[in-house]
Protein backbone atom coordinates (compact mmCIF):
# COMPACT_ATOMS: atom_id res chain seq x y z
CA UNK A 1 0.00 0.00 0.00
CA UNK A 2 1.56 3.07 -1.04
CA UNK A 3 1.37 6.50 1.32
CA UNK A 4 -1.42 8.12 -0.17
CA UNK A 5 -3.68 5.58 -0.23
CA UNK A 6 -2.42 4.93 4.03
CA UNK A 7 -2.71 8.98 4.27
CA UNK A 8 -6.01 9.08 2.80
CA UNK A 9 -7.18 5.89 5.88
CA UNK A 10 -5.67 7.77 8.44
CA UNK A 11 -7.66 10.05 11.49
CA UNK A 12 -5.63 12.62 13.78
CA UNK A 13 -2.63 12.95 10.68
CA UNK A 14 -0.57 16.24 11.76
CA UNK A 15 0.58 18.18 9.43
CA UNK A 16 2.89 21.50 9.98
CA UNK A 17 5.13 23.89 7.76
CA UNK A 18 8.62 23.86 9.68
CA UNK A 19 12.11 25.02 9.96
CA UNK A 20 13.48 21.39 10.85
CA UNK A 21 12.32 18.21 9.83
CA UNK A 22 12.66 14.64 11.65
CA UNK A 23 12.70 11.56 10.17
CA UNK A 24 10.61 9.35 12.59
CA UNK A 25 11.81 5.54 11.71
CA UNK A 26 10.08 2.40 13.16
CA UNK A 27 12.06 -0.89 12.18
CA UNK A 28 8.63 -2.57 11.19
CA UNK A 29 5.94 -2.54 8.72
CA UNK A 30 3.49 0.10 8.87
CA UNK A 31 0.94 -2.43 10.80
CA UNK A 32 3.53 -2.76 13.66
CA UNK A 33 4.29 1.08 14.05
CA UNK A 34 0.90 2.46 13.89
CA UNK A 35 0.04 -0.21 16.96
CA UNK A 36 3.11 1.42 18.90
CA UNK A 37 1.85 3.57 21.69
CA UNK A 38 5.03 4.80 22.19
CA UNK A 39 5.82 5.69 18.69
CA UNK A 40 2.78 7.61 18.61
CA UNK A 41 3.60 9.68 21.76
CA UNK A 42 6.97 10.51 20.68
CA UNK A 43 5.57 11.87 17.39
CA UNK A 44 3.22 14.38 19.18
CA UNK A 45 6.25 15.30 21.25
CA UNK A 46 8.01 16.39 18.14
CA UNK A 47 5.59 18.01 16.26
CA UNK A 48 4.56 20.26 19.84
CA UNK A 49 8.31 21.44 19.46
CA UNK A 50 8.53 25.02 18.06
CA UNK A 51 9.91 24.91 14.61
CA UNK A 52 9.96 21.25 14.47
CA UNK A 53 8.04 18.23 12.41
CA UNK A 54 8.27 14.83 12.40
CA UNK A 55 7.85 12.80 9.18
CA UNK A 56 6.79 9.41 9.97
CA UNK A 57 8.88 6.61 8.15
CA UNK A 58 8.27 2.53 8.65
CA UNK A 59 10.10 -0.82 7.12
CA UNK A 60 8.34 -1.79 3.68
CA UNK A 61 5.89 -4.35 3.95
CA UNK A 62 7.52 -7.76 2.73
CA UNK A 63 5.40 -7.85 -0.68
CA UNK A 64 6.46 -4.34 -1.24
CA UNK A 65 10.21 -4.85 -0.40
CA UNK A 66 11.44 -4.99 -3.92
CA UNK A 67 9.87 -1.75 -5.26
CA UNK A 68 9.15 0.27 -2.56
CA UNK A 69 10.74 3.95 -1.93
CA UNK A 70 12.19 4.73 1.24
CA UNK A 71 9.93 8.30 1.83
CA UNK A 72 8.38 9.16 4.53
CA UNK A 73 4.62 9.06 5.08
CA UNK A 74 3.57 12.46 5.62
CA UNK A 75 5.96 14.38 2.21
CA UNK A 76 7.32 11.41 0.24
CA UNK A 77 10.98 12.81 1.16
CA UNK A 78 13.76 10.38 0.95
CA UNK A 79 14.69 9.14 4.65
CA UNK A 80 18.68 9.54 3.85
CA UNK A 81 17.80 13.63 3.16
CA UNK A 82 16.50 14.58 6.84
CA UNK A 83 19.23 15.97 9.01
CA UNK A 84 17.97 13.58 12.02
CA UNK A 85 16.77 9.79 12.17
CA UNK A 86 15.08 8.59 15.37
CA UNK A 87 14.45 5.37 15.70
CA UNK A 88 11.28 3.34 18.28
CA UNK A 89 13.00 -0.03 18.32
CA UNK A 90 10.67 -2.61 20.80
CA UNK A 91 12.92 -5.71 20.83
CA UNK A 92 16.57 -7.58 19.64
CA UNK A 93 14.82 -8.46 16.11
CA UNK A 94 14.05 -5.12 15.25
CA UNK A 95 17.66 -4.44 15.27
CA UNK A 96 17.43 -6.13 11.54
CA UNK A 97 15.29 -3.44 10.38
CA UNK A 98 17.23 -0.88 12.08
CA UNK A 99 20.63 -1.43 9.76
CA UNK A 100 17.79 -2.38 6.16
CA UNK A 101 16.08 0.85 6.90
CA UNK A 102 19.35 2.53 7.22
CA UNK A 103 20.62 0.57 3.74
CA UNK A 104 17.65 2.09 1.91
CA UNK A 105 18.15 5.55 2.89
CA UNK A 106 21.82 5.00 1.59
CA UNK A 107 23.67 5.52 4.96
CA UNK A 108 26.61 3.77 6.33
CA UNK A 109 25.37 0.93 8.65
CA UNK A 110 27.76 1.63 11.29
CA UNK A 111 28.29 4.61 13.15
CA UNK A 112 32.46 4.52 12.86
CA UNK A 113 31.45 4.52 8.98
CA UNK A 114 29.91 7.88 8.81
CA UNK A 115 30.73 11.22 9.50
CA UNK A 116 29.01 14.98 9.36
CA UNK A 117 27.83 14.75 6.06
CA UNK A 118 25.37 12.24 7.11
CA UNK A 119 22.61 12.47 9.21
CA UNK A 120 22.48 11.68 12.87
CA UNK A 121 21.09 8.24 14.24
CA UNK A 122 19.15 8.59 17.32
CA UNK A 123 18.18 5.39 19.01
CA UNK A 124 15.61 5.03 21.66
CA UNK A 125 12.26 3.06 22.72
CA UNK A 126 11.32 0.01 24.96
CA UNK A 127 14.56 -2.08 23.96
CA UNK A 128 17.12 0.56 25.93
CA UNK A 129 15.12 -0.26 28.97
CA UNK A 130 16.33 -3.62 28.77
CA UNK A 131 19.54 -3.89 26.32
CA UNK A 132 20.27 -1.06 24.78
CA UNK A 133 23.84 -2.55 23.93
CA UNK A 134 22.88 -3.97 20.67
CA UNK A 135 22.15 -0.91 19.28
CA UNK A 136 25.40 0.42 20.03
CA UNK A 137 27.32 -0.05 16.65
CA UNK A 138 24.40 1.96 14.80
CA UNK A 139 23.53 4.88 16.18
CA UNK A 140 25.00 7.98 17.28
CA UNK A 141 22.91 8.31 20.23
CA UNK A 142 20.67 6.11 22.53
CA UNK A 143 18.27 7.62 24.70
CA UNK A 144 17.95 5.09 27.74
CA UNK A 145 14.78 5.15 28.89
CA UNK A 146 11.67 7.03 28.50
CA UNK A 147 12.18 9.39 26.02
CA UNK A 148 9.39 12.30 25.64
CA UNK A 149 11.40 14.94 27.43
CA UNK A 150 14.62 13.63 26.65
CA UNK A 151 14.08 13.69 22.72
CA UNK A 152 12.90 17.58 22.81
CA UNK A 153 16.28 18.44 24.57
CA UNK A 154 18.16 16.53 21.93
CA UNK A 155 16.49 17.73 19.19
CA UNK A 156 16.95 21.40 20.61
CA UNK A 157 20.73 21.25 20.87
CA UNK A 158 21.41 19.18 17.47
CA UNK A 159 19.08 22.23 16.39
CA UNK A 160 21.85 24.85 17.70
CA UNK A 161 25.01 23.08 16.63
CA UNK A 162 23.84 22.26 13.06
CA UNK A 163 23.31 18.46 13.10
CA UNK A 164 27.31 18.42 13.46
CA UNK A 165 27.47 15.14 15.29
CA UNK A 166 30.73 15.89 17.04
CA UNK A 167 29.12 19.08 18.63
CA UNK A 168 26.18 16.91 19.19
CA UNK A 169 28.56 14.70 21.10
CA UNK A 170 30.08 17.45 23.07
CA UNK A 171 26.57 18.92 23.80
CA UNK A 172 25.48 15.77 25.44
CA UNK A 173 28.58 14.17 27.59
CA UNK A 174 27.42 14.40 31.02
CA UNK A 175 24.35 14.91 30.60
CA UNK A 176 21.90 11.68 32.02
CA UNK A 177 19.83 9.32 30.32
CA UNK A 178 21.72 9.47 27.01
CA UNK A 179 23.95 6.51 26.19
CA UNK A 180 26.88 7.80 23.91
CA UNK A 181 28.66 4.02 23.15
CA UNK A 182 31.91 5.72 21.82
CA UNK A 183 32.29 7.37 25.03
CA UNK A 184 30.67 5.21 27.67
CA UNK A 185 31.55 1.76 25.51
CA UNK A 186 29.84 -0.85 28.23
CA UNK A 187 28.86 1.75 30.52
CA UNK A 188 25.23 2.01 29.97
CA UNK A 189 23.79 5.38 32.13
CA UNK A 190 20.95 4.87 34.28
CA UNK A 191 17.40 4.65 32.65
CA UNK A 192 15.59 8.18 32.47
CA UNK A 193 11.73 8.69 33.82
CA UNK A 194 9.58 11.28 32.22
CA UNK A 195 7.58 13.76 34.84
CA UNK A 196 3.72 12.09 35.45
CA UNK A 197 2.88 15.40 33.95
CA UNK A 198 3.36 14.15 30.43
CA UNK A 199 1.08 10.48 31.13
CA UNK A 200 -0.80 9.38 29.81
CA UNK A 201 0.18 8.32 26.64
CA UNK A 202 -2.24 8.15 23.98
CA UNK A 203 -3.23 7.53 20.16
CA UNK A 204 -2.51 10.40 17.97
CA UNK A 205 -3.83 8.78 14.44
CA UNK A 206 -6.64 6.03 14.59
CA UNK A 207 -6.33 3.79 10.84
CA UNK A 208 -7.73 0.41 10.25
CA UNK A 209 -4.75 -0.40 8.89
CA UNK A 210 -2.86 -1.40 12.21
CA UNK A 211 -2.81 -4.52 14.50
CA UNK A 212 -5.72 -2.64 16.21
CA UNK A 213 -8.14 -1.27 14.13
CA UNK A 214 -9.59 1.63 14.51
CA UNK A 215 -8.96 1.90 18.14
CA UNK A 216 -7.91 4.92 19.61
CA UNK A 217 -5.31 3.73 22.44
CA UNK A 218 -4.68 4.88 25.96
CA UNK A 219 -1.91 4.60 28.59
CA UNK A 220 -3.41 2.77 31.51
CA UNK A 221 -0.24 2.33 33.61
CA UNK A 222 3.15 2.71 33.00
CA UNK A 223 5.95 0.68 34.42
CA UNK A 224 5.22 -1.77 37.40
CA UNK A 225 5.57 -1.38 41.27
CA UNK A 226 7.35 -4.55 42.01
CA UNK A 227 10.49 -4.08 39.72
CA UNK A 228 11.31 -7.89 39.57
CA UNK A 229 15.23 -7.96 38.39
CA UNK A 230 14.07 -10.43 35.42
CA UNK A 231 11.26 -8.17 33.71
CA UNK A 232 11.86 -5.14 31.92
CA UNK A 233 8.17 -3.56 32.89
Amino acid sequence: MNRRDLLAAERGTLFKEAETRIALVYPSPYRAAMSSLGYQQIYRTLHGMPGVAADRAVLPDPDDAQTARFETIETGAPVGSYPLLAYSVAYELEIAGVVETLERASIPVLRDDRDNRHPLVIGGGPLTFSNPAPLAPFCDVIIVGEGEELVVELVEIAREVGFVRDRVWDALAGKPGYYLPHVHGETVPKVAAVDNKLLPARSVIVTPHTELTDMFMTEAARGCSRGCTYCVM
